[in-house]
């Protein structure tokens, strides 16, 4: 501990903006990594907890996702011998008339007896008129925190929109906050299972059966037992495992979140391991002396180690507080990106063991992976070779040849990762694939650095010399002198530059290839839905009967409803379209529609997207079984299409309406395409069909402009977290190369004295600070702009097949990334503004400059 209070201590108060700026950067990499992870932990947990909170007791789930479980599979699962309880639940959201919020339906067994209630306990639940609350199609008991907020009480009314139009609910009880009741911030309506079953339209279906076992009855034996006896009609699954299932939903998000919060980590090691090494050089007389007191090689080890672990708890409880900070900042956009597919309660983000344990394992770990090499490398040298003032000759050229070469494994390693890569991997193991070929690329293109460095130092030397003033002669000799010391530094803009170049390009090419797939294949003049436009598994669905009430709108040419599920297949789950039958077909990406149009339509096979047929290997001729209520079908397939709109990414299965209404026993929709006559206003037929269905039934009419705008917002708001991270890269940056020109101005206070001496003005050495940094920042914009160029077609051509398997047209910003190596330039500019400034001191004092 002496070595901290005697030694370390002064060091870092004689250093405090170097020591500021380090711990800046370790603060900056924990966060990114922080906020990543809590803002998907916190929306997909919120999911899983609302599973949990449904389940109650439950240690079973019988679901068959969107399609829902037959009625009659209660009785038979109940009959199982290990069987204690089967608790049906519908659920499902109405909007509250003429007002923008909704309830959470919620029907049940309510009056269960003890023994057999599952989902709600039955003293939770204050129904005045037990048996009239029973018997009634209209009964609601109200959420106690709901029905005060909006003055509502037994006996008390409110309109809701249902599939078929308004209906008033009777408010005839209120129910504690427990279990479902306290989700959705208490907006829960808890009615008798029937009731509840007209209302959302989904007579003769639950939306799944929660199942109490037997004491003593092993778990997957009784699942086994009940997956015999229901066969193909439903899915039987622990509930914990249901629980996970809104991580498949948003799966490529999660992958984007993890790989962008590594990166910015590996950034800010560059410039700990940068910072740290010249703090071990500027220090290797004392570590000498420490020796040849006496002090071994363990004990100078565990003292730069203790150092490290200060630093790392410090930066870790200091990253962990900003990352928090950032996730609760992006919650709310995610969260509405997420809703697109889950209905998922909002939910604050708090601190969690795993945020914790992941903010120390960052911190501690960059800081003493950082440490660990340079402080080796400097005990184990002998005490003389710290007497050496000057790298021996040809050294430095040596070095620069030294870090290309490191490029070509880089490279090679990163081409035999592509050429050997799988179709497809699991989350981990595609983060870790995805990061390691990203980080070969970028790290390569960081490693050819050094020879970027030199040439720009001696062009700029060159130039200078024809030039009046010492400013880039300066600046562009010290570079030629030393080109491999920025290394790490430009290392990590190339890295972070990189990195936000290529997730650009990824980007602008899915926006792109979506907005184009709209514009070619999914253009109708309007786009009624009850609800947000770009909803895809949460519509509130539309009664089938209002199609063709639509249709006889005057102004409409022809119309189509389209009904939207989740579905299982082959243990995942998949998005079913089912379509009325249309003039406009499928955008198939091989084959020609007209030649499976008759069969698809007459419902003698179906078309998968091309993202289902990723994961699955499915292709024309093969055929698909899927659980439907009705038992297992067995169905052709005809084709793949493109599909950027509805599936996200499950993948979906694309089938006419008339057959999926028959067999799936379904009689709604969740959106409906509307064409309108040659020379009709389309305003004016979409004012017609909000007079006549707005307010009785809740439905919206967009024009086609309108939902593409909203198709471009939604990708906005997905990726919006890795703007953050942009941000991050950039500061972490911005640190490196202002601890890296402070470092050289302290190591320079000779040189600059001597050069005032000789009659150099201050004003050109500081100038020549403030050159230095914008040099460093041209040859990381423009190396990283390579790098970039090359990350984004690894992306777009090779990561995202494997993520989704969708292939998306290769669009690069040039815009946008010319403006980020602009920014790039004037942050390194900036950075040299607080070095400039101390360049200044040993010159017009006379004595050696401290910080």
């Amino acid at each position: 501990m002496w070595l901290l209070r005697d030694v370390s201590l002064p060091y870092f108060r004689s250093h405090a903006a170097r020591t500021a700026l380090t711990l800046l950067g370790i603060v900056l990499g924990v966060a990114a990594v922080v906020a990543t992870t809590s803002v998907t932990d916190a929306v997909f947990g919120s999911f899983r907890r609302t599973i949990e909170m449904t389940a109650g007791r439950a240690e079973l789930v019988v679901t068959n996702a969107g399609a829902g479980v037959p009625e009659e599979l209660v009785a038979t699962i109940a009959a199982v011998p290990e069987v204690a309880v089967a608790a049906p639940l519908v659920a499902g959201f109405v909007p509250l008339a003429a007002t923008d919020d909704r309830l959470a339906i919620f029907g049940l067994d309510v009056l269960g007896d003890a023994e057999h209630e599952m989902q709600i306990p039955r003293a939770a639940v204050h129904l005045p008129d037990e048996a009239g609350f029973a018997r009634a199609d209209d009964a609601v008991a109200l959420g106690r925190v709901f029905a005060a907020a909006r003055g509502l009480g037994v006996g008390s009314t409110l309109e809701v929109v249902t599939p078929r139009g308004r209906r008033r609910l009777v408010v005839r009880g209120l129910v504690d906050a427990v279990g479902p009741a306290a989700l959705y911030g208490g907006g829960v309506g808890v009615m008798s299972l029937p009731a509840a079953q007209r209302l959302l339209a989904k007579e003769g279906k639950v939306d799944l059966v929660d199942v109490r076992l037997r004491t003593g009855n092993d778990v997957d034996a009784v699942r086994d037992a009940l997956e015999a006896r229901i066969g193909a009609r439903a899915r039987v699954e622990r509930s914990a495992v249901h629980g996970d299932r809104a991580k498949e939903l948003l799966f490529s998000l999660r992958v984007a979140f993890g790989v962008a919060g590594l990166v910015a980590a590996i950034v800010g090691f560059l410039i700990i391991y940068h910072t740290i090494t010249v703090s071990l050089v500027q220090r290797r007389r004392e570590i000498a002396l420490l020796g040849a007191l006496g002090i071994g090689r363990a004990g100078i080890l565990r003292w730069l180690g203790t150092e490290a672990l200060v630093m790392g708890t410090v930066a870790a409880v200091l990253g962990l507080g900003f990352g928090l900070v950032i996730a609760r900042l992006s919650v709310p956009t995610f969260g509405s990106v997420a809703t697109a597919w889950l209905h998922v309660p909002r939910e604050d983000v708090a601190v969690s063991v795993s945020a914790v344990l992941l903010a120390a394992l960052v911190g501690l770990g960059t800081t003493f992976a950082a440490t660990l090499g340079p402080a080796w490398s400097v005990v184990s040298q002998p005490v003389a070779g710290f007497l050496r003032l000057a790298p021996g000759a040809g050294l430095e050229r040596r070095r620069v040849a030294r870090a290309v070469r490191w490029a070509v494994p880089g490279f090679v390693a990163s081409a035999v990762l592509l050429v050997l890569a799988p179709r497809s991997l699991p989350f981990g193991a595609l983060v870790v694939w995805l990061f390691a070929v990203v980080s070969l690329v970028l790290g390569g293109f960081g490693f050819l650095s050094p020879g970027a460095t030199l040439l720009v130092g001696r062009a700029v030397t060159a130039l200078a010399e024809r030039r009046r003033g010492l400013r880039l002669l300066l600046a562009g000799s010290t570079l030629a002198r030393d080109p491999a010391r920025p290394v790490a530094v430009v290392a990590a803009i190339v890295m972070g530059l990189g990195w936000i170049v290529a997730d650009a390009s990824l980007i602008a090419s899915f926006k792109g290839s979506w907005l184009g797939w709209l514009d070619a294949h999914y253009r109708s003049d309007l786009l009624v839905t009850s609800g947000d436009v770009l909803s895809v598994l949460t519509y509130p669905p539309i009664a089938e009967e209002t199609v063709q009430e639509i249709a006889a709108v005057p102004g409409v040419r022809a119309t189509q409803g389209i009904r939207l599920l989740e579905a299982t297949y082959e243990g995942r789950p998949a998005v079913i379209q089912a379509l009325d039958a249309a003039p406009e077909g499928l955008p198939l990406r091989d084959g020609d529609w007209s030649a499976v149009a008759e069969a698809f339509w007459r419902g003698d096979g179906v078309v998968v997207s091309e993202n289902l047929a990723h994961k699955t290997r499915l292709a024309p001729g093969a055929v698909l079984a899927l659980p439907t209520p009705s038992g297992q079908r067995r169905l052709p397939v005809l084709g793949v299409f493109s599909d950027f709109d509805l599936s996200g990414d499950l993948g979906s299965i694309a089938m006419s309406r008339a057959m999926f209404r028959e067999v799936w026993r379904d009689r709604v929709v969740s959106r409906i395409r509307v064409w309108t006559e040659p020379g009709a206003d389309i305003e004016r037929v979409r004012a017609e069909i909000h007079r006549r269905f707005g307010a009785s039934h809740g439905l919206n009419a967009a024009t086609f402009a309108e939902a593409r705008a909203a198709a471009a917002r939604l990708v906005d708001d997905a990726f919006a977290l890795t703007y953050s991270l942009i941000t991050i890269a950039l500061l972490i940056s911005f640190v490196g190369v202002v601890n890296f020109l402070l470092t050289s101005v302290l190591d320079r206070r000779a040189e600059l004295r001597a050069l005032h001496a000789l009659g150099v003005p201050a004003g050109q050495l500081a100038g020549a600070v403030l050159a230095e940094g914008t040099l460093l920042g041209l040859v990381g914009a423009t190396v990283g702009l390579g790098a970039g160029v090359v990350a984004s077609v690894v992306l777009v051509r090779h990561a995202a097949p494997m993520v989704n398997g969708w292939h998306f047209l290769y669009r690069f910003p040039v815009g946008t990334s010319l403006g980020l190596a602009v920014a790039v330039l004037v942050l390194a500019a900036g950075a040299g503004i607080l070095p400039a400034r101390l360049a200044l001191a040993p010159v017009a004092e006379g004595e050696g400059a401290s910080e």
